[in-house]
Protein backbone atom coordinates (compact mmCIF):
# COMPACT_ATOMS: atom_id res chain seq x y z
CA UNK A 1 0.00 0.00 0.00
CA UNK A 2 2.88 2.37 0.73
CA UNK A 3 4.21 1.78 -2.78
CA UNK A 4 0.77 2.56 -4.24
CA UNK A 5 0.56 5.88 -2.42
CA UNK A 6 4.12 6.89 -3.32
CA UNK A 7 3.44 6.19 -7.01
CA UNK A 8 -0.08 7.60 -7.23
CA UNK A 9 0.47 10.77 -5.21
CA UNK A 10 4.21 11.38 -5.51
CA UNK A 11 4.71 11.20 -1.75
CA UNK A 12 8.11 10.23 -0.43
CA UNK A 13 8.33 6.86 1.28
CA UNK A 14 9.09 8.26 4.75
CA UNK A 15 6.03 10.56 4.57
CA UNK A 16 3.79 7.65 3.51
CA UNK A 17 5.13 5.61 6.44
CA UNK A 18 4.36 8.49 8.80
CA UNK A 19 0.77 8.61 7.51
CA UNK A 20 0.37 4.89 8.10
CA UNK A 21 1.85 5.16 11.58
CA UNK A 22 -0.27 8.15 12.55
CA UNK A 23 -3.64 7.25 11.00
CA UNK A 24 -3.51 3.50 10.34
CA UNK A 25 -3.83 1.53 7.14
CA UNK A 26 -7.63 1.54 7.07
CA UNK A 27 -7.96 5.32 7.12
CA UNK A 28 -5.08 6.00 4.71
CA UNK A 29 -6.47 3.45 2.25
CA UNK A 30 -9.96 4.99 2.45
CA UNK A 31 -8.57 8.51 1.93
CA UNK A 32 -6.49 7.30 -1.01
CA UNK A 33 -9.56 5.66 -2.58
CA UNK A 34 -11.63 8.82 -2.09
CA UNK A 35 -9.07 11.07 -3.75
CA UNK A 36 -8.64 8.62 -6.64
CA UNK A 37 -12.44 8.44 -7.06
CA UNK A 38 -12.64 12.25 -7.12
CA UNK A 39 -9.92 12.40 -9.77
CA UNK A 40 -11.68 9.71 -11.81
CA UNK A 41 -14.92 11.74 -11.56
CA UNK A 42 -13.14 14.71 -13.17
CA UNK A 43 -11.84 16.73 -10.24
CA UNK A 44 -8.41 18.25 -10.73
CA UNK A 45 -6.19 19.06 -7.79
CA UNK A 46 -2.97 21.02 -7.78
CA UNK A 47 -1.65 18.67 -5.11
CA UNK A 48 -3.50 15.36 -4.70
CA UNK A 49 -1.11 14.45 -1.88
CA UNK A 50 -2.16 17.61 -0.06
CA UNK A 51 -5.83 16.66 -0.44
CA UNK A 52 -5.04 13.18 0.89
CA UNK A 53 -3.33 14.59 3.96
CA UNK A 54 -6.05 17.21 4.42
CA UNK A 55 -8.77 14.53 4.41
CA UNK A 56 -6.94 12.58 7.09
CA UNK A 57 -6.23 15.61 9.28
CA UNK A 58 -9.78 16.98 9.03
CA UNK A 59 -11.27 13.71 10.31
CA UNK A 60 -13.69 13.41 7.38
CA UNK A 61 -12.53 9.88 6.51
CA UNK A 62 -12.62 8.77 10.14
CA UNK A 63 -16.17 10.11 10.53
CA UNK A 64 -17.37 8.43 7.33
CA UNK A 65 -15.95 5.06 8.36
CA UNK A 66 -17.36 5.45 11.89
CA UNK A 67 -20.85 6.04 10.41
CA UNK A 68 -20.49 2.94 8.23
CA UNK A 69 -19.42 0.87 11.25
CA UNK A 70 -22.37 2.21 13.25
CA UNK A 71 -24.83 1.28 10.50
CA UNK A 72 -23.40 -2.24 10.23
CA UNK A 73 -23.64 -2.63 14.01
CA UNK A 74 -27.25 -1.42 13.99
CA UNK A 75 -28.17 -4.10 11.44
CA UNK A 76 -26.47 -6.77 13.54
CA UNK A 77 -28.35 -5.57 16.64
CA UNK A 78 -31.66 -5.93 14.82
CA UNK A 79 -30.80 -9.44 13.69
CA UNK A 80 -29.83 -10.37 17.24
CA UNK A 81 -33.13 -9.00 18.56
CA UNK A 82 -35.14 -10.97 15.99
CA UNK A 83 -33.24 -14.15 16.89
CA UNK A 84 -33.89 -13.52 20.61
CA UNK A 85 -37.61 -12.99 19.95
CA UNK A 86 -37.85 -16.18 17.87
CA UNK A 87 -36.03 -18.29 20.46
CA UNK A 88 -38.21 -16.97 23.29
CA UNK A 89 -41.37 -17.73 21.30
CA UNK A 90 -40.16 -21.27 20.67
CA UNK A 91 -39.25 -21.77 24.33
CA UNK A 92 -42.65 -20.57 25.65
CA UNK A 93 -44.89 -23.68 25.92
CA UNK A 94 -48.06 -21.55 26.00
CA UNK A 95 -47.31 -19.68 22.77
CA UNK A 96 -48.49 -21.06 19.45
CA UNK A 97 -46.12 -20.57 16.52
CA UNK A 98 -46.11 -21.88 12.97
CA UNK A 99 -42.71 -23.48 13.51
CA UNK A 100 -44.09 -25.49 16.43
CA UNK A 101 -47.14 -26.60 14.44
CA UNK A 102 -45.01 -27.67 11.50
CA UNK A 103 -42.56 -29.33 13.85
CA UNK A 104 -45.39 -31.31 15.47
CA UNK A 105 -46.22 -32.98 12.18
CA UNK A 106 -49.34 -31.09 11.10
CA UNK A 107 -49.66 -31.70 7.38
CA UNK A 108 -51.06 -29.29 4.82
CA UNK A 109 -54.32 -31.25 4.34
CA UNK A 110 -54.87 -31.15 8.13
CA UNK A 111 -54.22 -27.42 8.13
CA UNK A 112 -56.65 -26.91 5.22
CA UNK A 113 -59.31 -28.96 7.01
CA UNK A 114 -58.89 -27.00 10.21
CA UNK A 115 -59.10 -23.71 8.31
CA UNK A 116 -62.20 -24.83 6.39
CA UNK A 117 -63.99 -25.58 9.66
CA UNK A 118 -63.38 -21.98 10.68
CA UNK A 119 -64.58 -20.58 7.33
CA UNK A 120 -61.23 -19.97 5.66
CA UNK A 121 -60.13 -20.94 2.16
CA UNK A 122 -56.59 -21.54 1.00
CA UNK A 123 -55.58 -19.57 -2.08
CA UNK A 124 -53.32 -20.95 -4.82
CA UNK A 125 -50.41 -19.00 -3.33
CA UNK A 126 -50.82 -20.74 0.02
CA UNK A 127 -52.42 -17.87 1.95
CA UNK A 128 -55.65 -18.39 3.90
CA UNK A 129 -58.48 -15.88 3.62
CA UNK A 130 -61.99 -15.75 5.03
CA UNK A 131 -64.67 -17.05 2.66
CA UNK A 132 -68.10 -15.42 2.93
CA UNK A 133 -71.33 -16.97 1.72
CA UNK A 134 -73.25 -15.36 -1.14
CA UNK A 135 -76.12 -16.47 -3.38
CA UNK A 136 -73.58 -17.19 -6.13
CA UNK A 137 -71.31 -19.37 -4.02
CA UNK A 138 -68.50 -18.57 -1.57
CA UNK A 139 -66.62 -15.32 -2.11
CA UNK A 140 -63.12 -14.63 -0.90
CA UNK A 141 -62.84 -11.37 1.00
CA UNK A 142 -59.83 -9.25 1.83
CA UNK A 143 -56.84 -11.03 0.33
CA UNK A 144 -53.76 -9.08 1.40
CA UNK A 145 -51.53 -10.79 -1.11
CA UNK A 146 -53.75 -9.70 -4.03
CA UNK A 147 -53.78 -13.28 -5.30
CA UNK A 148 -56.61 -14.61 -7.42
CA UNK A 149 -58.47 -17.39 -5.62
CA UNK A 150 -59.95 -20.39 -7.31
CA UNK A 151 -62.78 -21.30 -4.98
CA UNK A 152 -64.99 -24.21 -5.86
CA UNK A 153 -68.61 -23.93 -4.71
CA UNK A 154 -69.44 -25.86 -1.55
CA UNK A 155 -71.76 -28.79 -2.01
Amino acid sequence: MIARITKAFGIKVHLAEQLFDEYGERYVTAACNKVEDDIAAGASFRSPAGILISLLRSGEIQATLARQDEQETAVDTEVDWLRWRYENAQADPNRDTAAKRLGNGITLPQLQESAAKKGFVMLECGHFVLATASPFGPRVAGSRCRCVATVSPRR
